[in-house]
């Protein structure tokens, strides 16, 4: 019995690493769903784990909303309140909850971009050609992501390149009173 158990160890020690990773198909890659938050916690959990509330603004919204910009898209966020001091291209402020804007963090794809002086962050000119998905988590994150999450946190996730190389995507568009707009954009994809 002895002799056939430590046979039958060496059979299974013996079947080549190579074979045994051919036998089992690689796992589909997850794509990323309006149900999946990347913000709410150091890894993509699903909304319904989540303990505080959230909002996916997704790129079919986006497209369906015909939005053109990223400030035009939070301001039907509920729970945000958006200011900008005078015309377009002014200073923006965004209010989470009732905080103050100084307490809301900004982040496009992880990289924090809110002022380090004041605050303030200037999202008047970020058009959404380039933009796959925002998400806005409220709630006190301040233990993730530093005292500047205590009203919550902004997700502003880019596009990429669908391909290996140059991709290119324009979209244009005629209105009343020869109003016109037209946005491209060029993205290029190379290594991981």
């Amino acid at each position: 019995m002895k002799s056939l158990f430590l046979l039958t160890s060496f059979a299974v020690l013996a079947v080549p690493r190579a074979a045994l990773s051919q036998a089992i198909p690689p796992a589909p890659p997850r794509t990323m769903s309006s149900d999946i938050l990347v913000t709410a916690d150091a890894r993509p959990v699903d909304a319904e784990a989540l303990s505080v509330s959230a909002t996916v603004i997704t790129r079919e919204e986006i497209d369906r909303r015909k939005a053109s910009s990223v400030l035009d898209l939070l301001r039907t966020v509920p729970g945000l309140d958006v200011v900008q001091s005078g015309g377009p291209g002014g200073v923006t402020s965004l209010f989470l909850r009732g905080t103050s804007s100084t307490q809301t963090l900004v982040l496009v794809d992880g990289v924090r971009i809110n002022s380090p002086f004041f605050g303030a962050v200037d999202l008047s000119s970020v058009s959404t050609a380039s933009i796959e998905r925002i998400e806005v988590v409220r709630g006190p994150f301040s233990a993730l992501y530093g005292s500047e999450a205590v009203g919550g946190v902004i997700q502003i996730l880019t596009r990429r390149a669908p391909k290996a190389g140059v991709s290119v995507h324009g979209r244009g568009s005629i209105g009343n009173l020869k109003s016109r707009e037209a946005e491209a954009t060029v993205s290029y994809a190379g290594g991981p």
